[in-house]
């Protein structure tokens, strides 16, 4: 998969939410700092990315790894696409030895608070617009 795709569906993202999206970054700065340190589990169909999760799991040092960005095309929300990537990420954290993952989340963002509440994120900070999530391993 080329990340010229990902790069284009977090701009379709971003538009369709009307650049409210990514909104305490430059697009592109942030675009360019995934492509440089995060890492991607993909999901497509028939050819076309459908959807992705970006994260950091690299630094052994904090042992706390960090989901950064889930995001599923318009047309492919609801089957439950993400749930399977987060789980694919959550098999690789606890494989790479970390204690914990941790992610942020816009307080109003509802499917994705069950989402992570169901694969047994707690909330472990208030935020003023989002909410600090972890789920621990040990």
């Amino acid at each position: 998969m080329n990340i010229s795709a990902i790069d284009r569906l977090i701009r379709d993202e971003q538009a369709l939410q009307n650049g409210e999206f990514v909104r305490n970054a430059d697009l592109g700065t942030y675009i360019e700092k995934l492509k440089k340190n995060a890492e991607f589990l993909i999901h497509c169909s028939n050819g076309e990315l459908a959807a992705f999760v970006a994260f950091y799991c690299n630094d052994p040092n904090k042992h706390c790894a960090f989901i950064t960005l889930v995001l599923t095309k318009l047309e492919f929300r609801g089957k439950k696409i993400a749930d399977g990537l987060v789980e694919g990420v959550m098999s690789l954290v606890e494989k790479r030895g970390f204690d914990a993952c941790q992610l942020e989340v816009k307080k109003d963002n509802e499917v994705a608070l069950a989402l992570y509440q169901k694969k047994k994120f707690k909330i472990v900070k208030e935020l003023n617009e989002s909410l600090l999530m972890e789920r621990r391993f040990k």
